[in-house]
């Protein structure tokens, strides 16, 4: 190698130059650190330096246990219409992956009654769901809604498919027509660090969600988070 950069700087311009030709493609694994000295001539200090800055440029991610990845581009939500997950994925060429998922029925605590309008003690649909794609988890969902809204329907069919709000519409004829959300950034602890499949307080975006439909009706409340590596989320802003 020459001498016109710091090694490290070489082995990073290098390793970047070969993602973006599509050398390391996304979703790809990339050399173990001992086949990346070997193939600089470098040591594994200089290596650790190079992958880490391409970490912090959003070029690679590391997954725990496993190795460094080559990111995939960030799934952006910038559509002024209501999309679902699923929806934003397929925009972007990716087929949505249910990884996990549970439903049962609980009682409303005093957080969630105050958040749907209910009486504490009422009870509450809650439906869990890791999604992601290409076997990569990429957001946890916890979504609540007031049972009484499918009162003598099989709630089940909420989990049809891949689109929960496509089945709000087709089997209970809810369609929803607004969504008002509050995000902020949190680090992942141990439970999320595990199921996102990344490391400990690594960055990620948290939302409070309520969905209303056409009648202006809370249907649901939910808490979502997401791997900030794989998704961002802009908002225009216009002066009336």
């Amino acid at each position: 190698m020459g001498r016109e950069k710091p090694y490290y700087q070489q082995v990073r311009d290098d390793i970047r130059e070969k993602i973006k030709q599509g050398h390391y493609r996304q979703g790809q694994y990339l050399p173990c650190e001992q086949k990346l000295e070997k193939e600089y001539g470098v040591s594994r200090t200089t290596v650790r330096s190079a992958i880490s800055e391409l970490v912090q440029d959003g070029y690679l991610y590391i997954v725990r246990g496993k190795g460094t990845k080559v990111a995939y581009s960030k799934l952006m939500d910038n559509n002024p219409s209501l999309l679902s997950f699923t929806e934003i994925l397929k925009s972007h060429g990716y087929e949505s992956q249910m990884i996990e998922r549970t439903i049962d029925v609980i009682k409303a605590d005093d957080n969630l009654s105050g958040k749907l309008g209910l009486q504490q003690g009422e009870e509450i649909i809650h439906i869990y769901r890791v999604r992601g794609t290409d076997n990569e988890p990429i957001s946890v969902n916890h979504s609540y809604f007031p049972k009484k809204l499918f009162r003598g329907k099989e709630i089940p069919l909420l989990l049809e498919g891949d689109s929960m709000y496509e089945n709000l519409q087709k089997y209970f004829h809810i369609v929803i027509t607004e969504i008002r959300e509050e995000i902020w950034a949190i680090s992942a602890g141990k439970k999320y660090a595990e199921i996102l499949d990344v490391s400990r307080q690594a960055p990620l975006l948290a939302f409070e969600r309520e969905s209303f439909d056409q009648e202006g009706n809370l249907i649901e409340y939910s808490e979502v988070v997401y791997r900030s590596d794989r998704y961002k989320h802009a908002v225009a802003m216009r002066k009336k």
